[in-house]
């Protein structure tokens, strides 16, 4: 018994060694663990910051194509409204123009019509009446040879009258050559007057649509400007929130000059 218990002391030593070592280990392996989760969850972390921050420069990036996108298509909307009322008015102006055009020559055709008829009419009359003079004066010297006194006195009248006739008529084809010349005169005096009246009024129309177009680009500029600063604002406070979260040192800011 003695000689057993004088080997069961080394190796109950031995055991305690080897219980001490394993507990040493197990101490160990549970500060490794321990330092390996930390590790791991300070990397996670780190890895879910830097993706909300892609994430949210992703969303800012596709919420500004977007509102750039709208603003660009509203300035175009505006220019094809310019275009289409300048092109009505324009339009309008054309047609009015054309109208007044139209009536002055179907006037002018009238008139000259009239003044042919007229002269056509007053030199048929004078060869009617030259010929029956004609016939009565033939009459006249075959049948009554001793009544050529009387006679050549009516001849002389109806003469007289026929000259009246003819002074009458040179006189109201002067009339109707003045009055036809007046009123070619006013004809292109009024037409003068439209073509110049219609030509300012195309000019301040031009310019009015310049002006509207410059005005329209100015407030285009102005309104993608206060849009520029306004994503500058946003971007800002956003990088600053990332910047906070993630303890990055401080980005420089967005539209500072």
């Amino acid at each position: 018994m003695d000689n057993e218990a004088r080997f069961d002391e080394p190796v109950v030593g031995y055991r305690e060694q080897l219980r001490t070592r394993v507990e040493s280990l197990r101490d160990r392996i549970r500060t490794d663990n321990r330092a390996l989760f930390s590790a791991e969850r300070a990397a996670r972390h780190e890895m879910t910051a830097e993706l909300q921050a892609e994430v949210a420069h992703l969303l800012e990036v596709e919420y500004r194509g977007e509102r750039l996108a709208a603003a660009r298509a509203d300035a175009a909307a505006r220019d094809a409204e310019v275009e289409a009322r300048r092109q009505a008015v324009a339009d309008e102006l054309r047609t009015s123009r054309d109208t007044r055009i139209e009536v002055a020559d179907a006037d002018h055709q009238r008139r000259s019509a009239l003044l042919e008829a007229t002269a056509d009419h007053v030199d048929a009359l004078a060869h009617a009446t030259r010929e029956e003079l004609g016939r009565a004066e033939d009459a006249r010297l075959a049948g009554h040879r001793s009544d050529r006194a009387a006679r050549h006195h009516a001849s002389a009248a109806r003469s007289a009258d026929l000259d009246a006739h003819r002074q009458t008529t040179r006189s109201f084809l002067e009339a109707s050559a003045a009055e036809h010349a007046a009123t070619a005169r006013r004809d292109q005096q009024e037409r003068a007057a439209f073509i110049a009246a219609t030509s300012a009024a195309v000019a301040a129309l031009c310019d009015d649509t310049e002006s509207t177009m410059r005005r329209l680009a100015e407030e285009t500029a102005q309104t993608c400007a206060q849009t520029r600063d306004s994503r500058h604002h946003d971007l800002n406070a956003v990088f600053r929130w990332v910047d906070r979260f993630t303890g990055r040192r401080p980005r420089p800011r967005l539209g500072a000059t």
